[in-house]
């Protein structure tokens, strides 16, 4: 765990292979196909359809970023979903823990070393990578009690492949990270780091929890948000055309 601290605090991205093992990768497809076949989940606009449709007239590079989503807690009635959730969120735990050990490694704090707690809102589970749609270079401060982010790729359909797009990407100290969504592998980063997800055509579904941090900042967070999109959606270019949302 020493080692999982540093490099986080190093601005690092620690990526766990094999995470959650087989059977809770291919039981969450399962689920979210079920979730996604009863209607659960929705674009994550927050405003009304009809707002909705005003904005995207406007912008339709918004629709690049678009992806369907539900707020889930552990509690709620999907057995693999809900294993992911608090393991995912056990894990969190264990790294603010970590950090308040005696002799972790001293460094800058944007939070003090007093542990973690859990988001309210649950977890994010988020279904994107419809012709290619990405999610835009950002922040996770958008909500600036956000400490640690952790995302989980369970089994997709079809499997993940090298040039099937939807890697998250970082730039760590000048260089750029590619992470890519390969099934049942378990990344966490500091939520401060801005990061991308790639052009995707092909479905892609995440599963995100993030530790808030306890106490108070020692500064405002930095928040990140591309502005200047590209078209590079299907659901972009029939926007712009005129052909989407009863055009």
């Amino acid at each position: 765990m020493d080692g999982a601290i540093s490099l986080l605090r190093a601005g690092g991205v620690l990526t766990i292979d094999d995470a959650l093992g087989s059977g809770t990768a291919a039981g969450l497809l399962l689920e979210t196909k079920e979730l996604l076949a009863a209607g659960v989940l929705r674009g994550d606009t927050p405003q009304s359809e009809a707002f909705s449709k005003i904005i995207y007239e406007l912008l339709p590079g918004m629709l690049d970023s678009y992806r369907l989503i539900s707020w889930l807690h552990p509690t709620d009635a999907h057995p693999a979903l809900g294993r992911a959730i608090r393991a995912m969120q056990f894990l969190c735990f264990a790294i603010g823990d970590a950090e308040a050990a005696p002799h972790a490694l001293a460094a800058p704090r944007v939070w003090p070393a007093a542990g973690v707690s859990l988001d309210p809102h649950g977890a994010l589970l988020s279904v994107n990578g419809f012709n290619g749609t990405r999610y835009a270079w950002h922040s996770d401060t958008v909500r600036p009690r956000r400490k640690l982010t952790s995302i989980y790729w369970p089994r997709f359909e079809p499997a993940w492949a090298p040039g099937a797009g939807g890697e998250l990407r970082f730039v760590v100290n000048g260089s750029e990270v590619l992470v890519a969504p390969r099934a049942d592998r378990l990344v966490v980063f500091s939520s401060e780091m801005p990061h991308e997800v790639l052009v995707s055509r092909s479905p892609r579904i995440s599963l995100t929890v993030w530790g808030l941090g306890v106490g108070e900042r020692a500064w405002a967070p930095t928040k990140t948000l591309e502005t200047e999109h590209r078209c590079t959606s299907d659901l972009c270019r029939d926007r712009s055309r005129g052909r989407l949302l009863g055009s």
